[in-house]
């Protein structure tokens, strides 16, 4: 029961310290298109995707419609009334011919979250035409130096439109560094990408896993060895004669490997006697 009870706590300790990460909106020209994360990794910035000359940026067929995206500033589509005006983010039209339009996303409603399946940043537009709103994940590729923009059409719940980022620009950079400096957005590559992850969290993950396991290992055992057996106390220590043993095997080991060491140490030197 001691260890069982270690086992949880440390679990809850660890769920706290590998806790889901999140992308604090940045302060600024780039708020509208930057977050920064929680966990240290850095800042993400799109801006340099950004058309300033109220047109747009990327395009993407899904269907029978085509799907108008510029972040940090309102767009407008040539023949899309609905999304002329001066907040629209997003803009769905019908394909090869603008016949219809709709506004699927407002810069008057701009949130980021982290997608906990994938660990991308999600920049999410609310306020569309008839309750329209869309999320577009930052896929980090640092080897995407030209944006992939790609529809995924209304996946998880009707006029919700989903889409992918693919690019450099999409990862987290230090301070001081930025996309642009690795070819992403821009003509200069002159520093390497952070990355986005934390490894410290892999370890915290593979110490609770191999703990999770230890624990188990006994814990089975003993359930076995009562239900099965019908063992009692001590006898309950699933392999008890190897764990009883153990410390010895452990000295063993140590001398083993460290009295070559002492000997040198010693002056002395080891060999094999003479046989008769």
């Amino acid at each position: 029961m001691m260890l069982l009870s270690a086992f949880l706590v440390l679990s809850a300790l660890a769920g706290v310290s590998v806790g889901q990460p999140s992308c604090q909106m940045a302060v600024g020209d780039h708020a509208l298109c930057a977050c920064t994360m929680s966990d240290g990794s850095g800042t993400i910035d799109i801006s340099s995707y950004a058309k300033k000359d109220s047109s747009y940026k990327f395009k993407a067929t899904q269907g029978d419609y085509d799907y108008y995206y510029n972040p940090c500033f309102p767009l407008s589509v040539e023949g899309a009334n609905a999304c002329s005006d001066d907040t629209a983010a997003g803009c769905q039209t019908t394909a090869n011919a603008v016949t219809t339009s709709f506004k699927i996303g407002t810069f008057d409603q701009v949130s980021y979250s982290v997608d906990p399946s994938t660990n991308n940043v999600v920049i999410s537009y609310q306020g569309g035409d008839d309750s329209r709103h869309m999320a577009v994940a930052l896929k980090c590729n640092p080897l995407q130096k030209e944006p992939k923009f790609t529809a995924l059409g209304e996946q998880t719940q009707p006029l919700e439109y989903e889409f992918t980022l693919e690019s450099v620009c999409s990862c987290a950079f230090k301070s001081g560094h930025s996309c642009t400096d690795s070819g992403g957005g821009g003509d200069n590559n002159k520093t390497e990408r952070k990355s986005k992850r934390n490894p410290g969290v892999v370890g915290i993950v593979l110490i609770c896993l191999a703990f999770a396991g230890f624990v188990s290992y006994f814990a089975i055992g003993a359930v076995v060895l009562r239900m099965k057996y019908e063992k009692t106390g001590s006898d309950l220590i699933i392999h008890k004669s190897f764990w009883k043993e153990f410390p010895f095997y452990v000295k063993d080991g140590v001398v083993f490997t460290f009295s070559p060491c002492y000997r040198m140490i010693k002056g002395e030197r080891g060999g094999y006697s003479n046989f008769k």
